[in-house]
């Protein structure tokens, strides 16, 4: 850059900021919605995407205590297929359509192919894809699961994968949040301080346990 380029630079951004602050003060809202912009922008850029990014994280649920005994994993399961076996024959395999279609998100039966199924069940009772549960040498109990499926609910899954299916795996989906301005937040608090003051008003009193 020339002395020259920064020098009118210089009376650019002096220019601006005289502008700015002439227009301040005989438009003061002016003023007031660029300073609300400015934080709003700081608000998704510094507060809400960075903590959309640590809320999405892939939740290592089979890392937690719950997983940690694949017996009692696939003992549940086992409860699972028990307590279907003890439901009329019609109703149960009625519930079935309606329960794996929802699973994968409103699916057709015919869709559902014998790995999709076998994925869906790892998730569900492991916390774990088909491929962690070859690393822990179980790579033979979603197939399984899956037959034991079969002939508790009288239904069979076509073999292969449809790999334009997906289940619905709330521990590994991304959060379905949207930014909202922080006007939102600034209503519901003061409805939540109006709430608190109605609530004295009636005759409640306010308890903390623990």
């Amino acid at each position: 850059f020339t002395l020259k380029a920064v020098s009118r630079a210089g009376l650019y951004v002096r220019h601006w900021v005289q502008t700015s602050a002439a227009v301040a003060v005989q438009h003061p809202w002016l003023l007031l919605l660029a300073l609300w912009a400015v934080v709003e922008l700081c608000n998704y850029l510094f507060i809400f995407r960075p903590k959309l990014k640590t809320w999405n994280k892939h939740c290592n649920a089979h890392d937690t205590p719950a997983a940690q005994d694949p017996s009692e994993c696939h003992a549940l399961f086992q409860r699972f297929m028990a307590f279907s076996r003890k439901a009329p024959y019609g109703e149960r395999c009625a519930a079935c359509c309606t329960y794996i279609s929802t699973w994968f998100r409103g699916a057709a039966l015919e869709d559902i192919r014998q790995e999709n199924m076998e994925e869906l069940l790892a998730y569900g009772f492991f916390y774990r894809t088909r491929q962690q549960m070859a690393d822990i040498g179980l790579g033979h109990l979603p197939a399984q699961m899956t037959a034991e499926f079969t002939s508790t609910f009288s239904h069979k899954f076509p073999p292969g994968y449809n790999p334009n299916l997906k289940f619905m795996s709330h521990l590994w989906d991304d959060l379905r949040v949207h930014w909202w301005p922080l006007a939102a937040y600034a209503v519901t608090e003061v409805l939540g301080l109006i709430t608190a003051v109605c609530m004295m008003i009636m005759g409640f009193k306010r308890r903390t346990n623990g």
